[in-house]
Order: structure tokens, then sequence, then C-alpha cells
């Protein structure tokens, strides 16, 4: 797996490295233009703020050409340091592959999208030659900042995998177990959750020691934390405090945006700046200490054949078979990947974040969210041939993102079924009446309804090649703790441990395991 994924980010990098040099280019040809047109259409009213500030009005003039030149040159400086950058890149690319291959693993991880060119007209962007970034900082590393990569979207659910410490054999047994619809499965080892008091044993006798470290990072992570809010007040109450106090008020009233204007700026690098700092740290973070010394260990308490991938989650291509959603190039991220077979059913759960960021976009326009919450997808023991779709009315279960709008164009085939309850929840489309019936029996629709109002989930539902699918659009993500989390609450990890089973159970519920038809 290394060897392929690092010759796949090598080639995203030449790509970027070329996007890059166009980027600059053009941003110095338009620095020219601009600094030409400010000289020759700003230059008198430019004069006569620097003469109300310095009063010194023989040297206006030269004040506003050496700021101009400044100016640039700064410009210039930071184009030509970001392109030094990209060109040292393929040394990180190795230094990072190696830390890979001695076991380091991703604590923190981030995604963003950059558009090489970007074209402001009036209050609209057009966006130009996206390129899919990810940021990761590794365990017990001293490199504070990370290593950035662009990186091909495809292989980003690999690249995933890879830093979450999973390269196995069994990961691609149970990926193949769930996708291959020729597979029969032939497993005899039934699993039961455990009990509560065998959970319980469990928590006293192999979790209850890991609690003190994780709270002495999160401690540690507080601390940083209430500094940015301290350190953020006093300079807020400074700088109104000098803005009332002081008697400058010709250059406030004239200039008040520029002030203003500035100190947002700082603001807001500061705040990167420890932000940053405080994600970078080689102090392992208190919620990767959770997930990998707790969350992990009972999952392997459930069952050690499930495999977990802190950082995984299923590809925009799978995304897309599922059938529901419309075809587009969406941004999707996500994490808390488990898959694994659960009374001879082969399944797979993450959180999952899907995006969709338009090319042509004003300037605040943030991205479309497509959905956002858990998805569960499990095996039926027998094919069938239709495609089936659940789709939740937005009357009954309140929606609050853009998941309507991105809905597939080919579900326009309506099938009414003799449950009005049924119907109240749910659209139903199908390309096969006939066999949409036979699926939806009646037990099948009760035991759906029970799990909708149990746990008041707003369910998109795929019934496509063999699989079940529920797409939970709740806006949550799951088994996550922060610097405010009480670890030593002792009824935080019977909740998460709760958490998943409930989903689990969803296989219990819909009884998965037994033939939908009898022979």
């Amino acid at each position: 797996m290394i060897p392929k994924l690092k010759q796949e980010l090598l080639k995203t990098h030449q790509e970027d490295k070329r996007l890059t040099a166009i980027s600059i280019s053009l941003q110095i040809v338009v620095l020219i233009i601009g600094a030409l047109l400010l000289y020759i259409l700003a230059k008198d009213r430019i004069v006569i703020m620097i003469n109300s500030i310095t009063n010194e009005k023989g040297e206006s003039f030269r004040y506003f050409q050496g700021l101009l030149l400044v100016i640039i040159i700064i410009y210039l400086a930071y184009l030509i340091s970001i392109y030094i950058q990209v060109t040292r890149r393929t040394s990180k690319i190795d230094t990072f592959f190696d830390k890979i291959s001695d076991g380091a693993i991703a604590q923190h991880l981030m995604e963003h999208r950059i558009y090489k060119i970007t074209i402001p007209i009036l209050k609209l962007k057009l966006k130009f030659f996206p390129i899919e970034y990810i940021t990761i900082f590794l365990t017990n590393d001293p490199n504070t900042k990370g290593y950035k990569f662009p990186i091909a979207p495809e292989i980003i659910p690999e690249f995933k995998k890879l830093v979450s410490g999973l390269e196995n054999d069994e990961l691609h047994n149970a990926w193949y177990e769930l996708y291959d619809n020729t597979l029969t499965v032939s497993s005899t080892d039934v699993i039961e959750l455990p009990s509560e008091k065998a959970f319980n044993t469990f928590i006293k006798e192999q979790l209850a020691s890991e609690i003190p470290s994780i709270a002495q990072s999160q401690l540690r992570q507080r601390k940083s934390y209430i500094m940015y809010i301290v350190v953020a007040l006093i300079i807020l109450t400074g700088w109104y405090s000098f803005m009332y106090s002081v008697n400058i008020s010709n250059i406030l009233k004239q200039y008040k945006s520029f002030f203003i204007g500035a100190f947002i700026g700082f603001f807001i690098i500061l705040y990167g700046v420890i932000a940053i700092k405080r994600g970078s740290t080689t102090d392992v973070n208190s919620n990767h200490l959770y997930k990998t010394n707790i969350f992990k260990a009972i999952i392997n308490f459930i069952a050690p054949g499930f495999q977990y991938v802190l950082h995984g989650h299923i590809s925009l291509e799978e995304f897309i078979n599922i059938g529901l959603f419309q075809s587009k190039n969406y941004r999707i991220t996500g994490n808390d990947q488990i898959i694994g077979n659960y009374k001879n059913v082969a399944f797979q759960r993450c959180d999952l974040l899907v995006e969709k960021v338009p090319d042509i976009s004003t300037k605040t326009q943030i991205p479309n969210k497509v959905f956002s919450g858990q998805l569960f997808m499990a095996k039926f023991n027998k094919a069938f041939k239709c495609e089936l779709y659940l789709i939740p009315k937005i009357g009954i279960l309140n929606f609050d993102n853009d998941a309507e709008t991105y809905l597939s164009h080919d579900l326009d085939e309506t099938v009414t079924l003799e449950d009005p309850e049924f119907m109240k929840m749910y659209t139903v489309y199908s390309n096969d009446q006939i066999e949409a019936r036979y699926i939806l029996s009646t037990a099948l629709m009760q035991r759906l309804k029970d799990l909708t109002l149990a746990t008041k989930g707003k369910y998109f539902i795929s019934f496509k090649d063999q699989r079940i699918t529920i797409a939970n659009n709740n806006g949550k993500d799951s088994f996550e703790t922060n610097v405010f989390t009480n670890y030593t609450d002792e009824l935080l990890i019977p909740l998460f441990y709760k958490e998943f089973c409930d989903q689990l159970s969803v296989i219990d519920q819909l009884n998965l395991n037994i033939n939908i038809w009898k022979s």
C-alpha cells in the first residue's frame, strides 16, 4: 500500500507544482497591473491620507512611492516563498512515509480544497483548478507544523486507512465480504453483544487505568485553550481602551475602518497561530487518546474481528453507488469507520460529512451541506434485482441542510404501500413495484417505523445490490470528545458503548440475518 500511495501522492504533487507556477505567474501579472492602476488612479487620494497622518506635505509623494514598493516586494517575497515550499515537498513526502513505515499514525487530520485560480467578479467568485489538500499531525513527531500534501480525492480513503495504522488483509477481506454480491457468508462464529456485567468488569480491569493519562493530556489542552481566550480578551480590551482614551479623533474618524480591519486581521492571525500550535503539538490530544486507548478497546471487546479505521470513511464512489444522491464532485470527509461481520451479516458504519462547493459562488457563500451524520451499510442474505429508496418526508423530520436538492433524479417512480403510517414517514421509490412490495413486507415496515421513532433519525434508506444502507442525516459526529469532556465520569464509557451497540443492533432490529423471503 505504501509504495502505491507514495507514487500517487508524488504524481499529484507534480500537478500541484505546475498549477502553482501558473497561479503565481498570473498573480504577479495582476500585481503589476494593480500597482500601476493604483499609482495612476488613486495616487492623489493616498497622498492626502499620508499627509494627514504625517503632516509632512513635501514628503507625502515619496512616502507613497516607498509604501507601494514595500507592498510589491513583500507580496513577491510571499509568492516566492510559496513556490520554494512546493519544491521542497518531495523530501517531506519521503520523511512522512518513513515515519509511517516506522509505525507512526495520525492523531489529527484536516482536509480542505484550494482553487488555484479564483477570479472575483463583483460579488461572485469564479473558481478553477481545485486541488484537495490533506494536513496530518503524527503522534510523537517533533514536526509541529504537520505534513501538508495535495492529494487525489480517489485515494483519500486508502490514505486514511494507512495513517490510521491499518494495512492488513483482514480489512480488505471484511470490505470484500460486504461488496462481493456472489459471496456467501459461511462463518459459524455468531457474535453476541456482551452483557452489562461483563462490560463493567472489562472497564474496571482494562480501561480504568487509561483514564488518568487521558485526563492529564486534556488538562494541558484546556490550559492552552483558556490561555488563548485570556490573551484575546486582553488584546480586545486594550484596543477599545486605546480607541476611547487616546486623543486621535481625526485619524479614527477618517480611517476608522482601516484601523478596525487591521485589528481584525491581527486577531485572526493570532487565532490561527495559536490554533495550529494547539492542534499540532507533539503532546497527543485527549480525543485521539480516548479513541485509540478506549473506544478501539471497546470494539475489540465486542468482537476482535471488527476492523476500526480511526480516520476512515466510505469513498465518494461508494457514496454515489448507494443511489440516493446525484453523481457530483462532492467533498466528502468523515471518521470512525468500523467494518466487520455481526451475526453472519457483513456491515460497515462511519461518520460522514458530504458537501458541495459551487464553482461559482458569492464571496461569503459556504459549501452546501448534502449529508451529515452516520452511514450504516449491511448486506442482505439474499439477492434482489430491483432498486428501492426511502426518502424521509421533510415536514415530519425537519431537515436543516440541502439534502433534498441533491437527491438523485432517477428517483421518479413512486410506490404506494398499504401502511398509512409508513407513507407519512417516507416517500418510496423503486424501479420494480412488485419486488419493492416483497422487500417492504409488513414486518419490515413496522421495524423501520419503530427504528425511526425510537432514534428520532432522519433516515435515507437504500436497498441496492444486495445491501441496505441507512444514512442517518442527524448532523452529529459520534464518539467525539473535547477539552471539556469529563473523562472521570463513570457513565461516559458505557454511553459510548451503548451508542455503538445501538447502531449495531440495526441488524437485530431489521432481522437482516434471516431470510426476507422464505424459500
